[in-house]
Protein backbone atom coordinates (compact mmCIF):
# COMPACT_ATOMS: atom_id res chain seq x y z
CA UNK A 1 0.00 0.00 0.00
CA UNK A 2 1.26 3.50 -0.89
CA UNK A 3 1.15 5.94 1.70
CA UNK A 4 -0.31 9.81 1.32
CA UNK A 5 2.96 11.18 0.41
CA UNK A 6 3.94 8.79 -2.53
CA UNK A 7 0.33 8.68 -3.42
CA UNK A 8 0.71 12.40 -3.80
CA UNK A 9 3.83 11.82 -5.52
CA UNK A 10 2.43 9.72 -7.97
CA UNK A 11 -0.52 12.26 -8.78
CA UNK A 12 2.08 14.51 -9.48
CA UNK A 13 4.23 12.69 -11.68
CA UNK A 14 2.32 9.78 -12.95
CA UNK A 15 1.48 11.55 -16.28
CA UNK A 16 4.41 12.92 -16.85
CA UNK A 17 6.42 9.51 -16.65
CA UNK A 18 3.58 8.10 -18.72
CA UNK A 19 4.38 10.62 -21.28
CA UNK A 20 8.06 10.24 -21.33
CA UNK A 21 8.40 6.67 -20.16
CA UNK A 22 5.65 5.10 -22.28
CA UNK A 23 4.16 7.56 -25.14
CA UNK A 24 7.34 9.66 -26.42
CA UNK A 25 9.54 6.49 -26.19
CA UNK A 26 7.61 4.31 -28.36
CA UNK A 27 9.41 5.42 -31.46
CA UNK A 28 11.85 2.63 -33.67
CA UNK A 29 14.40 3.59 -35.94
CA UNK A 30 14.11 5.49 -39.21
CA UNK A 31 15.05 2.26 -41.16
CA UNK A 32 11.89 0.50 -39.16
CA UNK A 33 9.21 2.63 -39.96
CA UNK A 34 10.29 3.01 -43.47
CA UNK A 35 9.89 -1.13 -43.65
CA UNK A 36 6.82 -1.11 -41.84
CA UNK A 37 5.54 1.57 -44.16
CA UNK A 38 6.41 -1.26 -47.38
CA UNK A 39 4.88 -3.43 -45.09
CA UNK A 40 1.37 -2.04 -44.74
CA UNK A 41 1.13 -1.01 -48.33
CA UNK A 42 2.10 -4.68 -49.46
CA UNK A 43 -0.65 -6.36 -47.47
CA UNK A 44 -3.27 -3.55 -45.68
CA UNK A 45 -5.66 -6.47 -44.69
CA UNK A 46 -2.91 -8.22 -43.19
CA UNK A 47 -1.33 -5.64 -40.77
CA UNK A 48 -4.16 -3.59 -39.09
CA UNK A 49 -2.15 -3.47 -35.81
CA UNK A 50 0.97 -2.29 -37.68
CA UNK A 51 -0.95 0.19 -39.74
CA UNK A 52 -2.46 1.69 -36.43
CA UNK A 53 0.93 2.17 -34.64
CA UNK A 54 2.55 3.43 -37.75
CA UNK A 55 1.55 7.12 -37.19
CA UNK A 56 2.94 7.36 -33.96
CA UNK A 57 5.83 5.12 -35.07
CA UNK A 58 6.80 7.98 -37.35
CA UNK A 59 6.00 10.55 -35.10
CA UNK A 60 8.13 9.60 -32.13
CA UNK A 61 10.66 8.03 -34.80
CA UNK A 62 14.41 8.02 -33.07
CA UNK A 63 16.97 11.08 -33.26
CA UNK A 64 19.51 11.38 -35.51
CA UNK A 65 21.07 12.55 -31.94
CA UNK A 66 20.25 9.77 -30.60
CA UNK A 67 22.43 7.40 -33.42
CA UNK A 68 24.96 10.07 -33.44
CA UNK A 69 25.28 9.22 -29.02
CA UNK A 70 24.96 5.50 -29.87
CA UNK A 71 27.61 5.27 -32.74
CA UNK A 72 30.58 7.45 -30.52
CA UNK A 73 29.59 5.50 -26.95
CA UNK A 74 30.36 2.30 -29.20
CA UNK A 75 33.71 3.83 -30.60
CA UNK A 76 34.31 4.27 -27.26
CA UNK A 77 34.08 0.90 -25.91
CA UNK A 78 35.72 -0.40 -29.20
CA UNK A 79 32.80 -1.40 -31.08
CA UNK A 80 31.26 -1.66 -34.34
CA UNK A 81 30.40 2.02 -35.86
CA UNK A 82 28.52 3.03 -38.97
CA UNK A 83 31.17 5.89 -39.89
CA UNK A 84 29.72 6.78 -43.34
CA UNK A 85 26.45 7.58 -41.19
CA UNK A 86 28.93 10.03 -38.85
CA UNK A 87 30.56 11.25 -41.81
CA UNK A 88 26.94 12.14 -43.67
CA UNK A 89 25.56 13.77 -40.26
CA UNK A 90 28.04 15.74 -38.80
CA UNK A 91 28.84 17.13 -42.23
CA UNK A 92 31.45 19.88 -42.54
CA UNK A 93 33.19 20.17 -39.18
CA UNK A 94 36.78 21.79 -38.87
CA UNK A 95 39.72 19.30 -37.46
CA UNK A 96 39.90 17.35 -35.53
CA UNK A 97 36.12 16.43 -35.80
CA UNK A 98 36.64 15.37 -39.29
CA UNK A 99 38.96 12.46 -38.11
CA UNK A 100 38.61 8.52 -38.63
CA UNK A 101 36.83 7.14 -35.79
CA UNK A 102 39.14 3.81 -34.28
CA UNK A 103 38.83 0.35 -35.20
CA UNK A 104 36.33 -1.83 -33.86
CA UNK A 105 39.18 -4.08 -31.75
CA UNK A 106 37.16 -4.52 -28.52
CA UNK A 107 39.38 -1.82 -26.44
CA UNK A 108 38.39 1.35 -24.96
CA UNK A 109 39.34 4.35 -26.68
CA UNK A 110 39.37 7.31 -24.85
CA UNK A 111 36.93 10.50 -25.71
CA UNK A 112 38.30 13.85 -27.12
CA UNK A 113 41.73 11.86 -27.73
CA UNK A 114 41.28 9.14 -30.02
CA UNK A 115 36.97 10.06 -30.63
CA UNK A 116 35.73 13.65 -31.40
CA UNK A 117 33.42 14.48 -29.05
CA UNK A 118 31.61 18.24 -29.28
CA UNK A 119 29.85 17.65 -25.79
CA UNK A 120 31.23 18.23 -22.36
CA UNK A 121 32.48 15.32 -20.17
CA UNK A 122 29.58 14.78 -18.08
CA UNK A 123 27.66 13.86 -21.37
CA UNK A 124 30.27 10.81 -21.94
CA UNK A 125 28.53 8.58 -18.63
CA UNK A 126 25.32 9.43 -19.77
CA UNK A 127 25.65 7.90 -23.88
CA UNK A 128 27.59 5.56 -22.62
CA UNK A 129 25.54 3.79 -19.94
CA UNK A 130 22.02 2.53 -22.37
CA UNK A 131 25.71 0.55 -25.25
CA UNK A 132 26.65 -1.30 -22.01
CA UNK A 133 23.90 -3.27 -22.02
CA UNK A 134 22.89 -3.87 -26.11
CA UNK A 135 24.65 -3.40 -29.59
CA UNK A 136 21.04 -2.58 -30.84
CA UNK A 137 20.64 0.98 -31.81
CA UNK A 138 16.68 0.27 -31.26
CA UNK A 139 16.89 -0.84 -27.35
CA UNK A 140 20.15 1.97 -26.78
CA UNK A 141 17.44 4.56 -27.56
CA UNK A 142 14.57 3.60 -25.73
CA UNK A 143 17.16 2.93 -22.61
CA UNK A 144 18.52 6.75 -23.34
CA UNK A 145 15.03 7.77 -23.66
CA UNK A 146 13.99 6.70 -20.14
CA UNK A 147 16.79 8.04 -18.59
CA UNK A 148 16.11 11.18 -20.36
CA UNK A 149 12.49 11.10 -18.93
CA UNK A 150 13.45 10.12 -15.73
CA UNK A 151 15.50 13.27 -15.50
CA UNK A 152 12.61 15.57 -16.86
CA UNK A 153 10.29 14.03 -14.35
CA UNK A 154 13.29 14.88 -11.30
CA UNK A 155 13.10 18.69 -13.05
CA UNK A 156 9.36 18.82 -12.41
CA UNK A 157 9.57 17.19 -9.08
CA UNK A 158 12.49 20.30 -7.94
CA UNK A 159 9.43 23.05 -9.15
CA UNK A 160 7.07 21.21 -7.40
CA UNK A 161 8.59 20.92 -4.13
CA UNK A 162 9.64 24.62 -4.40
CA UNK A 163 6.33 25.64 -4.66
CA UNK A 164 4.62 23.88 -2.37
CA UNK A 165 7.51 25.02 0.02
CA UNK A 166 6.15 28.82 -0.40
CA UNK A 167 2.60 28.18 -0.14
CA UNK A 168 0.94 27.07 -3.20
CA UNK A 169 -2.18 25.62 -2.83
CA UNK A 170 -2.14 21.59 -3.20
CA UNK A 171 -5.07 21.77 -5.69
CA UNK A 172 -3.27 24.07 -8.30
CA UNK A 173 0.14 21.96 -7.62
CA UNK A 174 -2.55 18.70 -8.78
CA UNK A 175 -2.91 20.82 -12.14
CA UNK A 176 -0.05 21.01 -13.53
CA UNK A 177 0.70 17.21 -13.06
CA UNK A 178 -1.49 17.03 -16.37
CA UNK A 179 0.03 20.36 -17.81
CA UNK A 180 3.47 18.61 -16.93
CA UNK A 181 2.58 15.77 -19.73
CA UNK A 182 0.93 18.16 -21.69
CA UNK A 183 4.18 20.48 -22.38
CA UNK A 184 6.39 17.13 -22.74
CA UNK A 185 3.95 15.75 -25.64
CA UNK A 186 3.65 18.98 -27.39
CA UNK A 187 7.50 19.45 -27.56
CA UNK A 188 7.46 15.37 -28.94
CA UNK A 189 9.96 12.88 -28.62
CA UNK A 190 12.72 15.66 -29.17
CA UNK A 191 12.08 15.97 -24.96
CA UNK A 192 13.83 12.84 -24.17
CA UNK A 193 15.93 12.10 -27.15
CA UNK A 194 18.62 14.39 -26.25
CA UNK A 195 20.84 15.40 -23.18
CA UNK A 196 18.87 18.75 -22.79
CA UNK A 197 16.61 16.67 -20.10
CA UNK A 198 19.78 16.85 -18.02
CA UNK A 199 20.40 20.43 -18.19
CA UNK A 200 16.34 21.05 -17.61
CA UNK A 201 16.85 18.98 -14.18
CA UNK A 202 19.71 21.29 -12.87
CA UNK A 203 18.02 24.35 -14.12
CA UNK A 204 14.87 23.56 -11.78
CA UNK A 205 17.74 22.35 -9.30
CA UNK A 206 18.98 26.34 -9.46
CA UNK A 207 15.55 27.31 -9.11
CA UNK A 208 14.96 24.95 -6.39
CA UNK A 209 18.09 26.33 -4.50
CA UNK A 210 17.31 30.11 -4.99
CA UNK A 211 14.14 29.79 -3.62
CA UNK A 212 14.51 27.73 -0.67
CA UNK A 213 17.52 30.17 -0.06
CA UNK A 214 20.47 27.54 -0.24
CA UNK A 215 23.65 29.39 -2.02
CA UNK A 216 25.73 26.38 -1.91
CA UNK A 217 23.13 23.73 -3.53
CA UNK A 218 22.06 27.09 -6.11
CA UNK A 219 26.51 27.31 -6.83
CA UNK A 220 26.42 23.37 -7.58
CA UNK A 221 23.20 23.47 -10.02
CA UNK A 222 24.43 26.34 -11.98
CA UNK A 223 28.32 24.86 -12.04
CA UNK A 224 26.15 21.47 -13.18
CA UNK A 225 23.96 23.77 -15.86
CA UNK A 226 27.51 25.23 -17.38
CA UNK A 227 29.14 21.79 -17.46
CA UNK A 228 25.80 19.97 -19.44
CA UNK A 229 25.29 22.89 -21.91
CA UNK A 230 27.24 25.88 -21.11
CA UNK A 231 24.47 27.76 -22.93
CA UNK A 232 21.56 28.23 -20.57
CA UNK A 233 24.04 29.11 -17.29
CA UNK A 234 24.37 32.30 -19.27
CA UNK A 235 20.78 33.13 -17.77
CA UNK A 236 21.22 31.99 -14.03
CA UNK A 237 22.68 35.36 -12.67
CA UNK A 238 18.97 36.99 -13.13
CA UNK A 239 17.79 34.75 -10.00
CA UNK A 240 20.48 36.85 -7.91
CA UNK A 241 19.10 40.02 -9.34
CA UNK A 242 15.26 38.78 -8.34
CA UNK A 243 16.30 38.08 -4.90
CA UNK A 244 19.07 40.93 -3.79
CA UNK A 245 18.17 40.79 -0.54
CA UNK A 246 19.42 37.30 0.22
CA UNK A 247 23.04 38.03 -1.72
CA UNK A 248 23.80 40.26 1.26
CA UNK A 249 25.65 38.34 3.01
CA UNK A 250 29.23 37.49 1.86
CA UNK A 251 28.88 33.89 3.12
CA UNK A 252 26.30 33.59 0.72
CA UNK A 253 28.12 34.14 -2.17
CA UNK A 254 31.50 32.39 -0.78
CA UNK A 255 29.01 29.07 -0.27
CA UNK A 256 27.48 29.65 -4.21
CA UNK A 257 31.41 30.19 -5.12
CA UNK A 258 32.83 26.84 -3.91
CA UNK A 259 29.74 24.98 -5.08
CA UNK A 260 30.30 26.15 -8.73
CA UNK A 261 33.20 25.54 -8.95
CA UNK A 262 32.97 22.59 -7.49
CA UNK A 263 30.24 21.45 -9.97
CA UNK A 264 32.57 22.91 -13.22
CA UNK A 265 35.65 20.85 -11.67
CA UNK A 266 33.52 17.24 -11.55
CA UNK A 267 32.16 18.14 -14.86
CA UNK A 268 34.68 19.94 -16.70
CA UNK A 269 37.68 18.73 -15.43
CA UNK A 270 38.12 15.37 -16.78
CA UNK A 271 38.39 17.58 -20.92
CA UNK A 272 41.93 18.67 -18.97
CA UNK A 273 43.13 15.21 -19.44
CA UNK A 274 43.03 15.63 -22.84
CA UNK A 275 45.23 18.45 -23.99
CA UNK A 276 43.32 21.00 -26.48
CA UNK A 277 39.85 19.37 -26.00
CA UNK A 278 39.05 22.28 -24.20
CA UNK A 279 39.52 24.20 -26.93
CA UNK A 280 38.74 22.43 -29.76
CA UNK A 281 34.93 21.55 -27.76
CA UNK A 282 34.79 25.61 -27.99
CA UNK A 283 35.73 26.59 -31.06
CA UNK A 284 33.96 23.82 -32.22
CA UNK A 285 30.55 25.88 -30.82
CA UNK A 286 32.21 29.41 -32.06
CA UNK A 287 32.59 28.30 -35.41
CA UNK A 288 29.25 27.06 -35.92
CA UNK A 289 26.72 29.10 -38.53
CA UNK A 290 23.54 30.58 -38.57
CA UNK A 291 21.10 27.84 -38.12
CA UNK A 292 17.61 28.09 -39.85
CA UNK A 293 15.42 28.23 -37.29
CA UNK A 294 16.61 31.20 -35.65
CA UNK A 295 15.25 34.59 -35.34
CA UNK A 296 17.93 36.07 -37.20
CA UNK A 297 17.84 32.96 -40.21
CA UNK A 298 14.21 33.51 -40.32
CA UNK A 299 14.42 37.39 -41.13
CA UNK A 300 17.17 37.00 -43.38
CA UNK A 301 15.47 33.83 -45.07
CA UNK A 302 12.76 36.52 -45.52
CA UNK A 303 14.60 39.15 -47.19
CA UNK A 304 16.22 37.15 -49.65
CA UNK A 305 13.10 35.37 -50.78
CA UNK A 306 11.45 38.64 -50.71
CA UNK A 307 14.11 40.21 -53.04
CA UNK A 308 13.82 37.07 -55.48
CA UNK A 309 17.42 35.89 -53.78
CA UNK A 310 16.45 32.69 -51.50
CA UNK A 311 19.27 30.37 -51.11
CA UNK A 312 18.87 27.38 -49.27
CA UNK A 313 21.04 26.23 -46.27
CA UNK A 314 24.08 23.59 -46.22
CA UNK A 315 24.78 21.17 -43.52
CA UNK A 316 27.76 21.80 -41.06
CA UNK A 317 28.22 20.75 -37.88
CA UNK A 318 25.24 18.57 -37.78
CA UNK A 319 22.62 21.25 -38.26
CA UNK A 320 21.22 23.04 -41.67
CA UNK A 321 22.88 26.53 -41.60
CA UNK A 322 22.50 29.94 -43.28
CA UNK A 323 25.87 30.98 -45.60
CA UNK A 324 27.02 34.12 -47.00
CA UNK A 325 28.87 36.91 -45.40
CA UNK A 326 25.91 38.50 -44.07
CA UNK A 327 24.73 35.18 -41.86
CA UNK A 328 27.83 35.00 -40.86
CA UNK A 329 28.12 38.57 -39.77
CA UNK A 330 24.50 38.14 -38.10
CA UNK A 331 26.16 34.96 -36.32
CA UNK A 332 28.88 36.57 -34.67
CA UNK A 333 26.00 39.43 -33.53
CA UNK A 334 24.01 37.13 -31.42
CA UNK A 335 26.53 36.50 -28.43
CA UNK A 336 27.10 39.99 -27.91
CA UNK A 337 22.99 41.04 -28.36
CA UNK A 338 21.70 37.55 -26.24
CA UNK A 339 24.45 38.85 -23.30
CA UNK A 340 22.95 42.16 -23.50
CA UNK A 341 19.36 41.08 -23.13
CA UNK A 342 19.73 38.98 -20.31
CA UNK A 343 21.27 42.18 -18.35
CA UNK A 344 18.21 44.01 -19.10
CA UNK A 345 16.42 41.69 -17.60
CA UNK A 346 18.87 41.00 -14.55
CA UNK A 347 18.14 44.76 -14.28
CA UNK A 348 14.32 44.30 -14.59
CA UNK A 349 14.49 41.51 -12.24
CA UNK A 350 16.52 44.14 -9.48
CA UNK A 351 13.86 47.00 -9.94
CA UNK A 352 10.92 44.84 -9.40
CA UNK A 353 12.59 43.40 -6.10
CA UNK A 354 12.96 46.44 -3.68
CA UNK A 355 10.09 45.58 -1.20
CA UNK A 356 10.74 43.95 2.11
CA UNK A 357 7.17 42.92 2.87
CA UNK A 358 6.47 40.79 0.03
CA UNK A 359 4.48 37.48 0.23
CA UNK A 360 6.44 34.64 -0.47
CA UNK A 361 4.35 33.61 -3.46
CA UNK A 362 4.84 37.01 -5.11
CA UNK A 363 8.94 36.46 -4.40
CA UNK A 364 8.57 32.74 -6.66
CA UNK A 365 6.41 34.16 -9.21
CA UNK A 366 9.67 37.38 -10.03
CA UNK A 367 12.19 34.81 -10.13
CA UNK A 368 10.15 32.49 -12.04
CA UNK A 369 9.50 35.25 -14.49
CA UNK A 370 12.59 36.31 -15.08
CA UNK A 371 14.48 32.83 -15.34
CA UNK A 372 11.57 31.86 -18.09
CA UNK A 373 12.32 35.33 -19.76
CA UNK A 374 15.81 35.13 -19.80
CA UNK A 375 15.75 31.59 -21.03
CA UNK A 376 13.09 32.43 -23.90
CA UNK A 377 15.42 36.30 -24.95
CA UNK A 378 18.49 33.45 -24.95
CA UNK A 379 16.33 31.22 -27.64
CA UNK A 380 15.26 34.62 -29.82
CA UNK A 381 18.91 35.95 -29.90
CA UNK A 382 20.86 32.62 -30.19
CA UNK A 383 22.69 31.50 -33.20
CA UNK A 384 21.93 28.25 -33.14
CA UNK A 385 18.40 27.18 -31.95
CA UNK A 386 17.30 23.90 -31.86
CA UNK A 387 14.10 22.71 -30.84
CA UNK A 388 15.50 20.39 -28.28
CA UNK A 389 16.63 23.65 -26.31
CA UNK A 390 12.92 24.32 -24.99
CA UNK A 391 13.15 21.34 -22.86
CA UNK A 392 15.04 23.24 -20.15
CA UNK A 393 12.14 25.82 -19.71
CA UNK A 394 9.16 22.82 -19.56
CA UNK A 395 9.43 22.68 -15.57
CA UNK A 396 10.28 26.49 -15.31
CA UNK A 397 6.84 27.63 -16.97
CA UNK A 398 5.22 25.91 -14.39
CA UNK A 399 7.01 27.49 -11.45
CA UNK A 400 5.30 30.64 -12.03
CA UNK A 401 2.18 30.44 -9.46
CA UNK A 402 -1.51 30.09 -10.46
CA UNK A 403 -3.53 31.66 -12.06
CA UNK A 404 -1.18 34.57 -13.43
CA UNK A 405 1.43 31.68 -15.15
CA UNK A 406 -1.45 30.03 -17.07
CA UNK A 407 -0.69 32.40 -20.05
CA UNK A 408 2.51 31.65 -20.46
CA UNK A 409 1.78 28.27 -20.44
CA UNK A 410 -0.62 28.19 -23.16
CA UNK A 411 1.55 30.68 -25.24
CA UNK A 412 4.74 27.90 -24.72
CA UNK A 413 2.10 25.32 -25.22
CA UNK A 414 1.28 26.62 -28.73
CA UNK A 415 5.26 27.57 -29.74
CA UNK A 416 5.99 23.72 -29.11
CA UNK A 417 2.90 22.43 -30.96
CA UNK A 418 3.79 24.66 -34.38
CA UNK A 419 7.82 22.98 -33.25
CA UNK A 420 6.47 19.83 -33.66
CA UNK A 421 4.31 20.19 -36.51
CA UNK A 422 7.36 21.29 -39.13
CA UNK A 423 9.83 18.99 -37.10
CA UNK A 424 7.49 16.26 -38.56
CA UNK A 425 6.09 17.64 -41.46
CA UNK A 426 7.94 19.50 -43.49
CA UNK A 427 11.60 20.37 -41.91
CA UNK A 428 12.63 20.09 -45.61
CA UNK A 429 10.77 23.46 -46.26
CA UNK A 430 12.48 25.50 -43.68
CA UNK A 431 16.20 24.28 -44.77
CA UNK A 432 15.45 25.05 -48.65
CA UNK A 433 14.06 28.41 -47.35
CA UNK A 434 10.84 28.15 -49.19
CA UNK A 435 7.63 29.95 -48.45
CA UNK A 436 5.75 27.50 -46.19
CA UNK A 437 9.13 26.99 -44.30
CA UNK A 438 9.65 31.11 -43.51
CA UNK A 439 6.22 31.59 -42.28
CA UNK A 440 5.91 29.33 -40.07
CA UNK A 441 9.51 30.40 -38.85
CA UNK A 442 7.86 33.55 -38.25
CA UNK A 443 4.88 32.68 -36.92
CA UNK A 444 7.06 30.45 -34.10
CA UNK A 445 9.28 33.02 -33.48
CA UNK A 446 6.49 35.19 -32.89
CA UNK A 447 5.52 32.87 -30.74
CA UNK A 448 8.43 33.01 -28.72
CA UNK A 449 8.04 36.88 -28.47
CA UNK A 450 4.69 36.41 -27.09
CA UNK A 451 6.14 34.02 -24.77
CA UNK A 452 8.64 36.55 -23.72
CA UNK A 453 6.56 39.13 -22.86
CA UNK A 454 3.99 37.24 -21.13
CA UNK A 455 6.73 36.11 -18.34
CA UNK A 456 8.15 39.61 -18.45
CA UNK A 457 5.51 42.09 -18.12
CA UNK A 458 4.42 41.81 -15.21
CA UNK A 459 7.50 42.13 -13.40
CA UNK A 460 7.72 45.23 -15.52
CA UNK A 461 5.06 46.46 -14.23
CA UNK A 462 5.94 45.84 -10.48
CA UNK A 463 9.30 47.88 -11.25
CA UNK A 464 7.29 50.62 -12.86
CA UNK A 465 4.88 50.73 -9.76
CA UNK A 466 7.64 50.40 -7.42
CA UNK A 467 9.55 53.42 -8.86
CA UNK A 468 6.65 55.33 -8.61
CA UNK A 469 6.15 54.84 -4.87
Amino acid sequence: MLDARAKRWAKLLGPVLFATLFWLNQGVPRARFLDMLAEIKSAPSAHVALAAWYPFAFLYHRAIDEQMYFEMSGAMLGREVDRDFMRTTRGEVPPPFDRELPPADGKLHAPYTEIPLEYPPIAVPLIVFPRLFTNSFAIYAKIFGGVMGLFLAGAFALVFLALRGEGEPEENLSKRAWLAAALAVAEGSLVIQRLDAVAAFFLALAFFAAVRKKPFLLGVAGGAVFAVKLLPAVALPVLLAADPKSWRDAKAWARATVGALLAIAIGLGPIFLAPGALSAMLSYHAARGLQVETTFATLLGTLRWLSGAAVGSSESFGSANLTGGTALGLAKLCTPLTLIAIALVALLAFRASKSDDEAPLARVDRMARVLLGALVLLWIFSKVLSPQYFTWALPLVLAIPFPSGKKSIFVFLAALVVTQIYMRAYYESIMHQEPMGLVTMLVRQALLGALAWAALAPVSKSARVIDLG
